[in-house]
């Protein structure tokens, strides 16, 4: 290929380019505004999403309820609920021979002290 081959492809390259671009194509095939518009809904619907979660965020830290999501709280347990399920345990370490009756008394004596 010599010298003159090699300017005559670059002066077609150069009128190719300019040719998409004055017709209006603006150098995009028809895949290439396809995939523009793909990157384009993506980026809007990442934004839509960081919205969302920042909204629910502030929503469920003012205490507003979301809609559908049931408020769940941690139930009260009385002392005395509390206490019974421990004699509990001292009584089934009694009677799988974990503990001997003088420790269960002094288990007993200390939760109920």
């Amino acid at each position: 290929m010599d010298e003159e081959e090699v300017i005559g492809m670059m002066r077609d390259y150069a009128y190719d380019g300019a040719h998409s671009w004055a017709t209006g194509m603006g150098g995009f095939s028809g895949h290439e505004w396809l995939v523009t518009g793909l990157m384009g809904f993506g980026f809007l619907l990442l934004v839509g999403l960081v919205v969302w979660f920042v909204l629910s965020q502030q929503r469920a830290s003012a205490g507003v309820p979301v809609q559908g999501v049931p408020t769940v709280s941690a139930p009260s347990v009385s002392p005395t609920l509390a206490e019974d399920a421990s004699e509990r345990i001292a009584r089934e370490r009694l009677a799988k021979g974990e503990i001997n009756a003088e420790e269960f008394a002094r288990i007993i004596e200390a939760l109920r002290g």
